[in-house]
């Protein structure tokens, strides 16, 4: 193969597998312009001569079900990322950028002018100067309604009988059995009982509130946050040694490894309520749905010389860092806390002197914000806020701040 015709696969390769790649490329450029001249044709086409109009759009796409009708003027970038299931209705006038794969589950209405976007571009203005962006896709699941004008961004999974309300942006994934509606798009009605919700959703979409970052980030951090809604589905054995598995590999001083854990499951009451009676009460009020608690502890000396680690608590807190970005791999969540006994702690749970009670950390899978109660809710369904970078780096000595400007 050509070297020139192997660059052009890469190209097309890493968009699929949502790594930056050359929009501009040969093969993509061929594809976009198949599609426009496919389309041009599916548009001008008599909405009457149903089966010709199914039997092109299969050729476009990657998949069409049984009853699907697709309004014109519709307009996509390739058409075989796009899977529509079956009995879905596409209004006039829809846009789906689907550099990566957009997934519409069966009876779907999908009002006008929706637009999908999985393409998203670099935050670094250099970088966008390039050419390069990346792509994340959308899934959206069975008997979901979107109201016309509705954007819904790259990497947003929208539950089964969801209603998006017209003209809303979402942002973030959404719940089963909701109504969203604003800009962004938040959870303003719940459609079903909390039990029927936490069954069906999928893992780790539940209530997702990425960071508003103001520099590329990782998914992984961007995703992780500390909700307090928790689901009562117990937490599988296998994983929970995969939390402690990415606890173990932590970065420490002098890789001492300071960090020890207490655990407690619904599986075993009375040592999960030992570690339950000594959170304080406004902890209390939320963390008993979690099935999952763990008390995180430090060792305050070094282990062979005996004397005393400085860094012991900062290295614990690297294994609990671990532990969190493990569990949002996992579609699990994880809440730190300091509201806690630290005395009580110390005396119930067995722990010796030279050891120091760090945070209680409650684990689970996610729940509905409807089960908390008002001001927690609204704690819950509230933007993330963090200081900017500038306010806590500085550039050489205390209090000279970087020359950082968010793109």
């Amino acid at each position: 193969m050509p070297r020139e015709e192997m660059t052009e696969n890469r190209d097309k390769h890493k968009m699929l597998a949502g790594e930056l790649y050359r929009a501009s490329a040969a093969e993509l450029t061929v594809e976009r312009r198949r599609a426009q001249v496919l389309f041009a044709r599916y548009n001008a086409i008599s909405d009457g001569d149903s089966d010709l109009l199914l039997s092109l759009l299969r050729e476009i796409m990657g998949a069409v079900g049984e009853g699907t009708v697709v309004m014109p003027r519709f307009t996509c970038d390739y058409g075989y990322n796009i899977c529509l299931g079956r009995n879905v209705f596409i209004n006039y006038h829809c846009i789906f950028l689907d550099c990566a794969p957009i997934m519409i589950g069966n009876d779907v209405q999908v009002a006008p002018a929706v637009q999908l976007y999985t393409a998203q571009h670099p935050l670094e203005a250099d970088v966008r100067r390039s050419g390069l962006e990346s792509a994340r896709p959308i899934r959206i699941g069975n008997d979901v309604w979107i109201g016309g004008g509705a954007v819904i961004l790259p990497g947003v999974t929208i539950g089964d009988r969801s209603v998006v309300g017209a003209g809303s942006v979402v942002v973030h994934s959404v719940p089963p059995d909701c109504v969203v509606a604003g800009n962004p798009a938040r959870v303003v009605r719940t459609l079903a009982s909390t039990t029927q919700i936490e069954e069906e959703f999928m893992e780790g979409s539940f209530m997702e509130k990425p960071a508003e970052t103001q520099f590329p980030l990782h998914d992984l951090l961007q995703r992780r946050w500390s909700p307090r809604a928790f689901s009562e589905r117990m937490v599988e054995p296998d994983r929970l040694r995969s939390l402690f598995e990415a606890a173990r590999w932590a970065p420490s001083s002098n890789n001492e490894q300071p960090w020890h854990f207490i655990l407690g499951t619904k599986a075993d009451p009375a040592g999960y309520d030992r570690l339950f009676s000594c959170l304080k009460e406004g902890n209390k009020k939320w963390a008993f749905r979690a099935p999952v608690l763990l008390l995180s502890v430090a060792r305050m000396h070094f282990e062979d010389e005996g004397t005393p680690n400085r860094h012991a608590w900062h290295d614990t807190g690297m294994a609990a860092l671990s532990l969190s970005l493990q569990a949002t791999a996992l579609g699990l969540i994880a809440h730190q806390m300091a509201g806690f006994d630290v005395e009580k702690a110390r005396a119930d749970l067995g722990i010796p002197a030279g050891f120091e009670p760090v945070a209680m950390i409650a684990l689970g899978y996610p729940g509905d914000p409807a089960i908390l109660d008002e001001r927690l809710r609204q704690r819950e369904l509230a933007p993330r806020e963090r200081k900017s970078a500038r306010e806590f780096v500085a550039i050489g000595r205390w209090n000279v701040p970087p020359d950082w400007q968010a793109d």
